[in-house]
């Protein structure tokens, strides 16, 4: 075979996706030495339901740095549009969007290191935040959706059950903060 036919079936080969990976749109970082990939064989997926595994591995090499079990509803992650990562400028956090079928998406936030991802918790909301925006108690249906980066520590996303826009900065203890909250328009 000529070197020229198997440089191209080894390119072929390479690109290829594994047996039980699902990829995940925008999953690559801004500066691509990371990716975020979605496995759902053993040991990544769930023994109980067959959940996905959330994966970051190095992107060149696809050595697993981290993983873990989505802790929702998937739905058919494989589905267009199911599954989407968002990442700031430089690559420091990824936004991470999962919508189970018909349901509504849910979103995490995540830090990245070379230790892996580590999910960030909301913040409590401040009380007259709660008061004037979510009084009412919550729909069955709904969830937060990731809409923009404004900047590497500041990501606004929309709560889908109240309607709400919610900006959220990310705080030095890895924190999501509510710094601001107004209607969908």
């Amino acid at each position: 075979m000529k070197p020229r036919l198997l440089l191209l079936a080894a390119l072929a080969i390479a690109a290829a996706t594994r047996a039980g990976e699902i990829r995940v749109e925008g999953g690559k970082s801004p500066n691509g030495h990371y990716e975020v990939v979605l496995l759902t064989d053993r040991p990544y997926a769930s023994e109980i339901d067959g959940a996905p595994g959330v994966v970051l591995r190095v992107a060149a090499t696809k050595a697993v740095i981290s993983s873990f079990v989505w802790p929702g509803d998937v739905g058919d992650p494989q589905a267009p549009g199911q599954t989407k990562a968002n990442w700031n400028s430089d690559g420091s956090h990824v936004a991470l969007t999962i919508r189970a079928g018909r349901l509504s998406p849910s979103t995490d936030v995540y830090s990245v290191s070379a230790k892996g991802l580590i999910a960030l918790p909301f913040a409590p909301l401040p009380k007259e935040i709660q008061e004037r925006y979510f009084s009412a108690e919550r729909p069955v249906n709904g969830g937060t959706v990731f809409e923009r980066w404004l900047d590497k520590r500041t990501i606004q996303m929309r709560d889908t059950a109240f309607d709400r826009r919610l900006t959220y900065r990310i705080t030095p203890d890895n924190k999501l903060e509510v710094t601001k909250v107004t209607n969908h328009e």
